[in-house]
Formats: C-alpha cells, sequence, structure tokens
C-alpha cells in the first residue's frame, strides 16, 4: 500500500491508527493467554476452536504491526515476507 503512490503525510496516519489498534488488541490476546495460563484445560472442540483463534489472533496481529509500519513495509515489499504472512 504505501508503494503504490500514496500521500506521505496520508501513510503516516495509516501508520499512526495501525498502531494505536495494536494496543488494544495486544492487551486482548495477553488477557486471553493470561485466561488459559495454569487453568485446567479440557481439549473438547470448543476449547481447541478457541486455541486456534486465540493463536490466529496473535499471528494475524504479530504480522499486521510489522506491515502496518510505513517505512518497514516499503523495505520488505516484493519480497519473501508476503508469503510468509499470508500463510499463517
Amino acid at each position: 500500500m504505501f508503494i503504490s503512490g500514496m500521500n506521505p503525510f496520508l501513510g503516516s496516519v495509516f501508520t499512526f491508527t495501525t498502531l494505536l489498534i495494536a494496543i488494544p488488541s495486544a492487551v486482548k490476546a495477553f488477557n486471553y493467554i493470561t485466561t488459559l495460563w495454569k487453568g485446567n484445560l479440557q481439549l473438547n472442540p470448543a476449547m481447541l476452536f478457541s486455541i486456534g483463534l486465540v493463536s490466529t489472533f496473535i499471528t494475524g496481529g504479530l504480522t499486521g504491526i510489522i506491515l502496518g509500519d510505513s517505512t518497514l513495509d516499503i523495505n520488505v515489499h516484493d519480497t519473501y515476507l508476503w508469503w510468509l504472512t499470508s500463510t499463517w
């Protein structure tokens, strides 16, 4: 997105809002993990679905922070990073 000829000011606004969203999402993921930590887990289908959801949320959040940063996204554009982030 940052390579597409976007105005640099709009790119900085996009970066700021992306990172602003990442902070509460990280707190939410941390709360999910601490809820499961040292709990009496029964691995029924609902719990397996929940664990998969949390792991997918964390993976997507980590790659979102990486790709939401304009300076890093410009450098990793047209590299294999898109493959790593899209296959998880």
